[in-house]
């Protein structure tokens, strides 16, 4: 069985970030997120198809072996709004998590529940992800 999820969404992309908007999809060579809140989850998206995890959730990927994903650094800047109302809230490291598209992969970019692409993990992976927080990701079957 495989899932797709729907994660939180803690900010937008910022303007350090570098997109060449000339292909499709998009290639996005520097990652850079903006937070304007964070509800704790350790597996983020911000700007479509582009996921980041906290360092402890990318030890874990990365100690369970699962496949279909690389890591790049990234930078994460927290915007005013963050300021105002989690001025207390200390952001961990995060992790730019890049996802491959490749059929039977632990971590796969495919048609999600209503057939737009969207982050699809094996039931591995997603036994993995279950034991970080998760709070504010939505978890639904898809086809095999």
């Amino acid at each position: 069985m495989r899932y797709a999820l729907r994660t939180e969404v803690p900010g937008q992309i910022g303007d350090q970030a570098e997109i060449d908007y000339g292909v499709v999809p998009n290639r996005v060579m520097v990652f850079h997120v903006e937070m304007d809140g964070w509800m704790g989850d350790d597996l983020c998206a911000a700007g479509g198809n582009n996921y980041f995890v906290t360092q402890r959730l990318r030890d874990a990927i990365m100690e369970e072996g699962l496949t279909g994903c690389r890591w790049e650094s990234m930078v994460v800047t927290r915007s005013v709004i963050f300021d105002e109302l989690q001025p207390d809230v200390v952001l961990p490291q995060f992790w730019w998590l890049q996802v491959g598209r490749g059929t039977g992969q632990d971590f796969d970019i495919a048609p999600g529940p209503e057939g737009v692409p969207t982050l699809v993990v094996s039931a591995h992976a997603l036994d993995c992800l279950r034991r970080f927080s998760m709070r504010q990701c939505q978890v639904s079957p898809v086809g095999e």
